[in-house]
């Protein structure tokens, strides 16, 4: 089989993967930093987060710690929105894991998001400035069956905050396939995922304020990887994702992306990121310098269409011990 055969085969092998995948699309909701990509390869690909990770293991795949290379990882990533209009929001995402064995892997993080600062009128007149702010508290286990199955359960703590509290918790769970294959002495590797997202209780601000969902989803995607050239490994990342526990009705979310690594230490990224009134093209690059300790430096930028505004720019750093 050809290069050229090989790259229409892991098109189609990934494109398959959403014939299963209704688009459909509504309005804003609740918790949206829930829905952000939490690492910044992640977002340099499209929003892909179904295929294989490298950083991040927590708030992308965990099943990926599994057979990562160290069995102690650290991981923090950093997103801030460019546009004038936007440029107070932050996102920072800090985790970290332990690996026991072949088998068992253990992962702890938290997520903070930083809103809009604006000015509100209290019951007495007065002009308050409102400083929105949502966070949340995860632990998750991974478990390897054997060499090619796997999966993992994630718990979630949230507390939001836009001028009023709300409290709540969630759970996620997932289950990966992972193999090889060698196409005319051209070592593949390909990752297929099904994931269910976010699933937990009402999010209620006080008593008789708003009272909105988390955004559960269901994801399916999966990536391939190739060697193109000596010391050049290419792949295509792609993921289907349905939110369906929304008042409005239900919302599709769909990201590809593409990364080239050389050598193992560089990388290059772009992707697309399709969802109604927040389509996006994303551009990134990687650095894995493993001089001490295999470290991993990544920085990204996201363009939003549609007039949409969402420019942002990400940067991520993790370690492995």
């Amino acid at each position: 089989m050809t290069r050229k055969s090989i790259i229409r085969f892991s098109c189609a092998f990934l494109l398959g993967l959403g014939a299963i995948a209704p688009l459909s699309a509504q309005e804003t909701r609740s918790l949206p930093f829930l829905e952000v990509a939490s690492d910044a390869r992640s977002a340099a690909m499209g929003g892909s987060t179904m295929g294989e990770a490298r950083t991040a293991y927590l708030y992308t795949n965990p099943t990926s710690f599994l057979i990562a290379e160290k069995p102690i990882y650290g991981s923090y990533s950093f997103g801030a929105y460019t546009t004038k209009e936007l440029s107070g929001i932050q996102f920072h995402a800090l985790s970290g894991g332990y690996r026991l064995g072949t088998r068992h892997a253990f992962l702890v993080g938290g997520r903070y998001y930083k809103g809009l600062h604006t000015a509100k009128e209290d019951e007495y007149g007065e002009r308050k400035v409102l400083k929105p702010m949502d966070y949340s508290i995860d632990v998750a286990y991974a478990y390897s069956f054997n060499e090619h199955w796997s999966g993992y359960v994630m718990a979630s703590f949230i507390q939001s905050y836009v001028g009023k509290v709300a409290f709540t918790g969630g759970g996620s769970a997932g289950l990966y396939y992972r193999n090889s294959l060698n196409l005319q002495n051209t070592p593949t590797r390909y990752t297929v995922g099904l994931s269910v997202d976010n699933i937990g209780g009402k999010v209620q601000y006080g008593k008789k304020g708003y009272e909105g969902n988390m955004p559960g989803s269901i994801a399916l995607g999966g990536d391939i990887f190739a060697t193109a050239f000596e010391n050049v490994e290419v792949g295509l990342s792609m993921t289907h994702r349905m939110f369906f526990k929304e008042s409005n009705g239900s919302r599709y979310m769909g990201a590809v992306g593409l990364e080239a690594g050389f050598s193992k230490k560089c990388f290059i990224r772009t992707g697309m990121q399709i969802m109604k009134d927040n389509n996006a093209l994303t551009l990134g690059a990687g650095y894995l310098w493993n001089t001490w300790k295999p470290i991993m430096f990544d920085l990204t930028y996201r363009k939003g269409l549609n007039n949409s505004g969402f420019d942002s720019l990400w940067a991520g750093i993790s370690i492995g011990i």
